[in-house]
């Protein structure tokens, strides 16, 4: 259920990705055709070659072109996704919501192992079945030990000739049954089965445990990288927003030529589109972290709920944030 939620999200999220690809692809397309016009007219007064000219005209077709694609991709993801919810693809749907912001969580991946030691389920049956194995092996060697049974008896007896006059005789015994274990083949085979049980269940913790390990520092690892990778997208989408207004404000006052504002705007649309991809990739990860940590649950209408940290644990994650 939890693998399926959030392969139902990843879809809705590339849809997201998808709309946002087609809403910046418009945005250059609307500044294509301004570039076009302005190129026209710069050129009408002879502040502008006509090679520019055709250069814009070429810039705009080629934007044109690509807001076509754009479309036609988003439409056949919509019907792809309406197709893993069950819904018939001629449904009127209209996709809703916004790329999840960056969403720093301070998690250190020493908490998070531990956290993910005490909640993951699939950790819990084979440290039970270690437990039982144990139990198990120190039955077996019991009986290879010595019994030895301790008894006392006590008895009274004699004759009575009247009320007042009696001959009774007190007898108290006692002793100790030692069986020493001279022939214990079979107790000896219970003791070397249950060995070999034992040691195969704690083989299969020790395995189990690593394996949870393994999966939380990758899950942790491939989180850190994404929030870089975010804010990196961030300052490139920046700059590179900076670069296109400046090159837009010198090629208006003849500065530069309208190869230059193109190179801008293109360049702009790619940091915008890969920014949106890796919001998206943060905040898919941070749920796998969730999902690999036992903390994330699928509620009854099938919505995804995060857990809260266990006390002790989200204490300490609350200090190091």
């Amino acid at each position: 259920r939890q693998d399926f939620a959030i392969g139902v999200m990843r879809g809705y999220y590339d849809l997201l990705i998808n709309r946002a690809v087609l809403d910046n692809t418009r945005t250059n397309t609307e500044q294509s055709v301004f570039l076009r016009k302005r190129s026209e007219a710069m050129f009408k007064i002879r502040r502008a070659p006509a090679v520019d000219v055709m250069r814009a005209q070429q810039q705009e077709l080629a934007a044109k072109n690509t807001v076509s694609r754009a479309e036609s991709e988003f439409d056949i993801a919509v019907k792809r996704f309406l197709i893993t919810l069950g819904i018939p693809v001629d449904s009127g749907v209209e996709v809703t919501g916004a790329v999840p912001g960056l969403r720093p969580q301070g998690m250190e991946m020493d908490v998070c192992i531990r956290v993910a030691l005490g909640n993951r389920l699939d950790v819990k049956p084979v440290e039970d079945r270690l437990r039982d194995s144990e139990r198990r092996l120190r039955t077996a060697r019991q009986g290879l030990l010595p019994s030895a049974d301790a008894y006392v008896r006590a008895d009274a007896s004699g004759t009575s000739d009247s009320a007042s006059v009696r001959d009774w005789e007190d007898t108290v015994s006692g002793g100790v049954s030692v069986t020493l274990p001279l022939d214990r083949r079979g107790e000896m085979e219970a003791v070397k089965t249950a060995e070999v049980a034992a040691e195969q269940a704690q083989r299969a913790v020790d395995e189990t445990r690593d394996s949870v390990k393994v999966a939380i520092v990758e899950s942790f690892s491939r989180l850190v990288a994404e929030e870089k990778a975010v804010e990196i997208e961030g300052r490139n989408t920046e700059l590179a927003r900076r670069r296109a207004e400046y090159t837009l404000m010198r090629f208006k006052n003849g500065d530069l030529s309208i190869r230059d504002v193109v190179e801008a705007q293109n360049e702009l649309l790619s940091a915008r589109n890969a920014h949106v991809k890796a919001l998206v990739a943060f905040e898919l990860q941070r749920l796998q972290l969730l999902r690999d940590m036992g903390l994330l649950d699928v509620a009854s209408d099938g919505t995804l709920v995060e857990l809260p940290w266990p006390e002790k644990d989200g204490a300490a994650r609350a200090e190091s944030k």
